[in-house]
């Protein structure tokens, strides 16, 4: 993946690493010990940017070190232990597919700052996920950034997507980034929005209101007033359904019980949400 990295931020991290007790890596990058001590397993990319490759710290309320620049792939899949994520400011770039994927206890994704993009199902499955809070732009200068496809699709509980920044900028939203999020009842996105591509919010049977800026591009299809799925249990096959609340529509999501996850059939109904464009 090609990285185009910012002086000042360079410039910035480095005077961060400066002030830091380090201990050698097994690439030959240096990682910071209270970093280490915390769990936290950190390795040198390419570019000498340090990036979280994995943890085994003991969860809870976690802060991502404020040396790391991302966030790599499959980094914290499928951890039961973190109860929440914070982004410091000087996380700036991305967080990789899968990253956060099938974290049963994940409640709360806070970016104190602005971030790159949010990888393809970055937190796909995080059943107990409640909130999110952008502090900033998702978005990367000359490149591809925004929210993949299906970074946040089967986050049951996901109620609250809230931008901080009205004027801050969303490159895109991948296909089914919010897909099955049964409890999405409302988001507003800020001023500067790229391409909407399909079925972004399919199957998102509580969603009244969605808020898109005047400059964003559907390129997609079945954005708003469709679900997916059966038309019975027994079907073999999905398809479209108008969201009109004349009909249910049979989908097969992912549920968790002790933390251990299971796919389930479930029928929806939905009436056509209002999707508005804001001035």
């Amino acid at each position: 993946m090609k990285k185009e990295k910012w002086i000042s931020f360079v410039l910035a991290a480095f005077a961060a690493l400066a002030v830091c007790v380090f201990c050698p890596t097994g690439n030959g990058g240096t990682v910071p010990v209270y970093a280490e001590e915390e769990g936290f397993i950190l390795k040198t990319d390419n570019d000498g940017d340090l990036y979280v490759s994995g943890y085994t710290g003991k969860g809870g309320d976690i802060v991502i070190p404020k040396e790391a620049v991302w966030i790599g792939k499959q980094a914290f899949y499928g951890n039961r232990s973190i109860t929440s994520v914070t982004f410091p400011k000087e996380c700036w770039y991305w967080v990789d597919e899968q990253a956060f994927a099938f974290c049963p206890n994940l409640k709360k994704v806070t970016f104190n700052g602005s971030i790159g993009g949010i990888g393809e199902g970055a937190f796909y499955g995080c059943t107990a996920l409640q909130s999110v809070t952008f502090g900033g732009d998702v978005s990367l200068p000359s490149l591809s950034g925004g929210i993949g496809s299906y970074a946040f699709s089967n986050c049951l509980s996901l109620r609250n997507v809230t931008f901080s920044d009205p004027n801050a900028k969303v490159d895109m939203l991948g296909g089914c980034a919010f897909s099955e999020c049964i409890s999405l009842e409302s988001v507003s996105f800020p001023s500067e929005l790229g391409n909407i591509y399909s079925d972004v919010f399919v199957n998102c049977y509580l969603l009244k209101n969605i808020g898109i800026p005047q400059n964003a591009v559907l390129v997609g299809t079945h954005i708003n007033g469709y679900m997916y799925g059966k038309r019975s249990p027994s079907d073999k096959a999905s398809e479209y359904i108008p969201a009109d609340g004349s009909a249910k529509c049979y989908i097969d999501i992912w549920q968790t019980e002790n933390g251990n996850y299971a796919q389930v059939t479930g029928s929806i109904a939905q009436t056509v949400s209002s999707m508005s464009v804001n001035g």
